[in-house]
């Protein structure tokens, strides 16, 4: 974990190496992943119950509960919408170019952020 530590010269707080951060990123990341991906493998292995009839679609224990919940897929559109959806699409993207030429269109301020992967 970083913490502050002391400039033995100016005796004033300054933060950790920005090397030291990029590590401990990288390290919080790697463990993030590895939990989801445990998650993941837990899951697969409720599923594996649920079509044993172990359990049902909705279980609980100990005050944990859990429910398989359905998400409804994606539709497919004939070629003519598909089609249609492009063109509109394609004007749709020309007035907006016109209104940000024009200064009719106003853009939100900047937002800054961080993006650290490992160069694996």
């Amino acid at each position: 974990m970083t913490t502050l530590s002391s400039d033995p010269i100016n005796n004033s707080p300054f933060l950790n190496p920005p090397e030291t951060l990029l590590r401990e990123i990288s390290d919080a990341q790697a463990i993030v992943k590895f939990q989801h991906d445990r998650i993941a493998v837990l899951k697969a292995e409720l599923d594996q119950h649920l079509h044993l009839g172990t359990i049902d679609k909705n279980f609980s224990h100990e005050g944990i509960a859990a429910s398989r919940c359905t998400r409804q897929g994606r539709w497919s559109y004939s070629e003519f919408c598909d089609e249609l959806a492009k063109d509109l699409k394609g004007k749709l993207d020309n007035q907006m170019q016109l209104e940000r030429e024009d200064g009719i269109a106003v853009q939100s301020p900047e937002t800054f952020y961080w993006m650290v992967k490992t160069n694996d």
